[in-house]
């Protein structure tokens, strides 16, 4: 018995050691759990309420199936992919919609990055309760959750628009793999804890104490991180505590309000960051928001530290330990360019409303302008109906008098034909007897007696000869309009009309681009003309020209010459018959053919610089062709 109390008391020992460290080692373990569990859980919270804040609520409500490739769900989906980058351990993060009971995708971070991201409209099967308290309230799952993505644990805040309402949430999902990996690291570290606690327990509080010095190492490093991304943030980022004082602001809150880091860290009030007349219903907010009430963003007038005011929206919600609120943490927006496009857009709205007021006036007076003449109208109805009566019984002679038209038009058609066909004869047969005219006295030339003799054979002969021009010119204005108009090349026409003239002794330009027309066929006589007037008016020329220019009309096709040019006060002359030399039958047949198609013609060359025919050609009226 002497030996076996002793046993038996280190055995009590023992066991009392062990059930002792056996519970200490479990309730460590379940508090080490909780905490990593904790500390995720408010990561992933942080990073859905962070992420939320960059998005463009409006961009993001206005999003519909089929929109991936627009550049709104592009800017959204590479915001997710910024967010990825910088938060360690988080595996997707992504957008969801209510559509009435079902809850949808809408932007996906890993789209175009990963086969398995969802589309637009994609409806998300069976969401835990924590997923639609995200729709309120930023919140995190309690427990890993399985969908067709894997096991995760997930983190949600609300996309609020301007005036508060909620138009979706973001999700944040961390693999199971690295929480899991985190727990089973820390309760292996436990259980070695433990085993080493129960050989000696000095050393086993050490290890304990060892650890926890780890974590709040690894605790920090995520901090760290945090404000890492915080700092990244082109918004302000604050918080306060319970009386109101700046506790952390990122970067840009500094450059925005003009405050260093010591003036901060000295104790900056942030009602002094408001204008005063904004502070009194901040203070109110931000009770209630103490109070648990969810208030949304809310604008208000910012002021920096030299005094200058800014519009902005603040998105804040209160921070609490231990379920105790113990400060205020937001985010605020500068509004300023969203503020000037609502000035510019109230300022068109009123410009457009005196309009529209001046437009019922004036319609107004148009009312009442046409009830007088409806009046008017009443009273010439009446008349109307008697009219009518007398038109009814005029119907049946008019019928009759339609008949005998259409057969009178009938029976001018023949006329015309026949007219066409004697006049086609005469022609021949004259142009027969001036060719047989020209012959004899081409012979008559030849056996003149005497000089005097010769010079009214000269002077016959040109008589003969401008009898023979004006006949083809006669011919060729009966021609004019007998056959429809058709698109012609340019270039091939005017080329083909000087061929028909004799071998020019000067240089020619031709630039047109393949351009055509749509003129009467009589088109290569209108050039041949312009060609022939210049050899027969413009003595000296050395070089023509033939070029487009491009109008607001239309297009202008300009020939030019370098020779005397033509007078001012005869540029109008030169279209009219009998002016000139050779009685400018050419060029009023050049007007006259162009204006079927309704082409004009006009000379305005510089005296003494040379001549210049501006063809000018309506829109509808000239084409480009490939070559």
């Amino acid at each position: 018995m002497n030996f076996q109390l002793p046993r038996t008391i280190s055995i009590i020992l023992i066991i009392l050691i062990l059930v002792i460290t056996s519970l200490a080692v479990y309730t460590i373990s379940l508090e080490t759990q909780k905490a990593l569990k904790g500390a995720v859980q408010d990561k992933l919270i942080t990073v859905a309420t962070i992420t939320s804040s960059q998005i463009d609520a409006d961009e993001f409500a206005q999003i519909r199936e089929g929109e991936e490739n627009t550049p709104r769900f592009i800017r959204i989906r590479d915001q997710l992919q910024q967010s990825i980058k910088s938060s360690s351990n988080i595996r997707y993060i992504y957008t969801l919609r209510k559509t009435g009971d079902r809850i949808i995708f809408v932007v996906d971070g890993d789209y175009g990055y990963d086969q398995k991201a969802a589309r637009i409209g994609t409806v998300y099967l069976e969401p835990d309760p924590e997923m639609i308290q995200g729709f309120s309230s930023p919140t995190a799952t309690t427990d890993f959750t399985r969908d067709n993505w894997g096991v995760v644990l997930s983190g949600y805040a609300p996309i609020r628009d301007d005036k508060g309402r909620v138009v979706g949430i973001v999700g944040v999902d961390m693999d199971s793999s690295v929480a899991i990996a985190l727990i089973n690291q820390a309760n292996l570290v436990i259980f070695i804890i433990g085993i080493i606690a129960m050989l000696a327990a000095l050393f086993g509080i050490l290890a304990i104490e060892n650890r926890r010095a780890i974590f709040d190492k690894k605790l920090e490093e995520s901090e760290k991180k945090y404000r890492d991304l915080v700092e990244m943030l082109p918004q302000t980022i604050f918080e306060l505590d319970n009386d109101g004082k700046i506790i952390s602001a990122n970067r840009i809150a500094l450059e925005t309000f003009g405050f260093t880091r010591e003036e901060f860290q000295g104790g900056v009030n942030g009602m002094e960051m408001l204008a005063p007349k904004d502070r009194m219903r901040a203070a109110g907010n931000i009770q209630k928001m103490v109070m648990g009430e969810k208030i949304g963003g809310i604008e208000y007038t910012a002021q920096r530290n030299d005094g200058s005011t800014f519009p902005a929206i603040i998105y804040a919600d209160p921070i609490k330990c231990d379920n105790t609120p113990c400060g205020i943490r937001g985010v605020l927006i500068d509004i300023t360019e969203r503020k000037q496009t609502e000035e510019e857009l109230e300022r068109r709205v009123r410009e457009r409303t005196k309009e529209l007021a001046d437009t019922v006036m004036q319609l107004e007076a148009e009312v009442l302008h046409r009830k007088e003449a409806e009046e008017s109208l009443n009273l010439a109805h009446q008349e109307l109906q008697s009219l009518y009566e007398q038109l009814k019984a005029n119907d049946e002679v008019l019928k009759d008098n339609f008949t005998q038209i259409t057969k009178s038009q009938k029976t001018l058609e023949q006329v015309r034909k026949k007219l066409n066909l004697l006049n086609m004869v005469t022609f021949q047969d004259i142009q027969n007897a001036v060719f047989t005219l020209s012959g004899y006295l081409s012979i008559m030339k030849l056996d003149a007696p005497d000089k005097k003799m010769d010079q009214f054979l000269e002077k016959s002969e040109a008589l003969s000869k401008k009898i023979s021009e004006t006949l083809n010119f006669a011919k060729n204005y009966q021609d004019m309009g007998m056959r429809p108009p058709r698109w012609q090349n340019v270039s091939h026409v005017f080329t083909t009309a000087i061929s028909h003239l004799p071998p020019l002794d000067m240089s020619r330009t031709i630039n047109v681009r393949n351009l055509e027309i749509f003129a009467d066929p009589l088109l290569e006589f209108t050039f041949y003309s312009l060609v022939k007037n210049v050899l027969d008016h413009a003595s000296g020329v050395t070089e023509i020209s033939l070029r487009t220019e491009d109008n607001p009309g239309g297009i202008t096709i300009i020939f030019e010459d370098n020779g005397p040019g033509i007078p001012a006060g005869r540029k109008m002359e030169i279209f009219e018959h009998d002016f000139g030399k050779n009685s400018g039958l050419g060029l009023l047949f050049c007007r006259e053919t162009l204006s079927i198609t309704g082409i004009t013609i006009a000379e305005t060359g510089e005296p003494g610089k040379g001549a210049r025919f501006e063809i000018s050609v309506p829109e509808g009226s000239y084409r480009f062709r490939e070559p």
